[in-house]
C-alpha cells in the first residue's frame, strides 16, 4: 500500500475532513488534497501532528511496517505510548516547563528518525 493511501485510511479512521487536517498543521485544503493522492509527500509536520497528538506509528505510514497506532517505543520502530508533549498534565507545572525545554530537541529527534525511515524505505524527498 502507497503511503498516500495509509494516510488517507489515517483520516478514515480519525474522521478528518481535508479542512479540519488543514487547520490542525497549519496549511492549505489544497496540500492536504495533494498529499492524500500522492502528488506530494505527506509533510513532516502533518507527520509530526499524527506522531504526537494521534500517536500513529510513522514506521507504519512511511514504510507500511507495523500497526497504524503505536503501542510502544523502540529503537526500531518510531512508536510511543503517549504523546511526549502532554505529560506535563501528569506530573504538574514542572512538567510543562521540562517539556517546553525539551520540544526543539523532540521535534529535531522525530526529523531525524523520519529521515531514517524514508532512507530505509527509499523514499528520500525531505
Amino acid at each position: 500500500m502507497a503511503m498516500n493511501k495509509r494516510f488517507e485510511k489515517v483520516f478514515d479512521e480519525l474522521n478528518f475532513s481535508q479542512v479540519e487536517f488543514a487547520e490542525i498543521v497549519g496549511t492549505k485544503q489544497s496540500i492536504v488534497s495533494r498529499m492524500l493522492s500522492g502528488k506530494v509527500k505527506v509533510s513532516i509536520p502533518a507527520m509530526q501532528i499524527l506522531y504526537n497528538k494521534y500517536q500513529i506509528n510513522l514506521n507504519w505510514l512511511i514504510c507500511g511496517s507495523g500497526n497504524m497506532y503505536a503501542r510502544e517505543y523502540n529503537s526500531n520502530e518510531l512508536v510511543l505510548n503517549e504523546p511526549r508533549l502532554d505529560y506535563g498534565l501528569q506530573i504538574g507545572s514542572e512538567g510543562w516547563k521540562e517539556a517546553l525545554n525539551a520540544k526543539d530537541e523532540l521535534i529535531e529527534m522525530q526529523k531525524n528518525e523520519i529521515k531514517r525511515l524514508k532512507e530505509k524505505c527509499g523514499e528520500i524527498n525531505i
